[in-house]
């Protein structure tokens, strides 16, 4: 049974500088409990300032990464009408990056078990939304769960991508699926190609909900690959629906911390959320070259 505990609320105003104008969004962190793995989830929630009925995006962060560095994106979209949340994966903070050390992440057993427990988080998010409405009482009611899509930037990415329909492996393992189908399109940030975390070559094969990826062109592996690896899953998705944003200039923790692209990484991704999330079909022609970043489809 999926239960959950209350330690702590904190209600704000957060606002950013994007894209030439003031952004802003509410917050408010919750820890959500599941009983099954006993483990406590914290989440961060922006939410729009207004009433009504918003669809849902859900973020996962990168290995060794704080939630606070996606912030940028927690605000752009939530101001642009959506409930963002961002849970807090085990390894995804610095101190417990510290704790474990970054050679979890080249170890493909460790890394398989981290993407397996991101998407029991994404899926906790998802299972307990009538109790974060219930700590949250300026988004009771106003999460559209018809309409979810998920997030994510480098191990983050490939959370999105396993619950967007990829399957990946453990070492010598069958090839799983970890499809949640609530979510109904997901955006890639630095994804992983085949040789990481479980990931492969047919990997991607039949990923048929709409998807955007996005990677720098100076955006390598951490085991040295080239930029071009991060295109891969792009290239093995089938067509339909599918866009690749490349960004000029932008190395690995440019879509965390690397401020001169945000303006381009959030209009991109609103535009798509525009389209596949809120059914704004006339979004569709903002999904375009804009700054540093350069677009691709299929």
């Amino acid at each position: 049974m999926l239960t959950y505990v209350r330690v702590g609320f904190v209600a704000g105003f957060t606002a950013i500088q994007l894209c030439g104008s003031l952004h802003a969004a509410s917050t408010a962190s919750v820890v959500l409990h599941d009983s099954n793995r006993n483990r406590d989830v914290p989440v961060k929630v922006f939410y729009p300032s207004k009433a009504g009925s918003f669809p849902l995006i859900v973020f996962s962060h990168g290995f060794g990464g704080t939630k606070d560095g996606y912030e940028y994106l927690g605000n752009g979209w939530a101001d642009s009408g959506y409930i963002v949340i961002l849970p807090t994966h085990f390894g995804s903070d610095h101190d417990a990056f510290l704790e474990v050390g970054g050679k979890t992440a080249r170890d493909p057993a460790a890394a398989f078990e981290l993407q397996r427990q991101r998407t029991a988080d994404v899926s906790l998010v998802l299972s307990l939304l009538d109790k974060i409405e219930q700590q949250v009482p300026d988004v009771r009611g106003q999460v559209d769960r018809q309409h979810v899509g998920v997030g994510g930037h480098s191990m983050g990415a490939g959370t999105a991508m396993l619950v967007g329909g990829a399957t990946a492996s453990s070492p010598k393992g069958a090839m799983q699926s970890f499809r949640d189908d609530r979510v109904k399109a997901i955006v890639a940030m630095s994804p992983q190609g085949p040789g990481e975390e479980g990931f492969g070559e047919r990997s991607w094969d039949h990923i048929d909900i709409p998807v955007m990826t996005m990677s720098g062109t100076r955006d390598g592996g951490i085991g040295g690959e080239p930029p071009s690896w991060r295109v891969q899953a792009f290239n093995h998705m089938p067509s339909g629906d599918k866009y690749q944003v490349t960004v000029n200039g932008a190395e690995h923790l440019s879509f965390a911390i690397g401020f001169r692209f945000h303006p381009c990484i959030v209009r991109e991704s609103i535009a798509f959320w525009d389209v596949y999330l809120k059914g704004e079909s006339s979004a569709k022609q903002r999904i375009a070259n804009f700054g540093a970043c350069q677009l691709s489809s299929k």
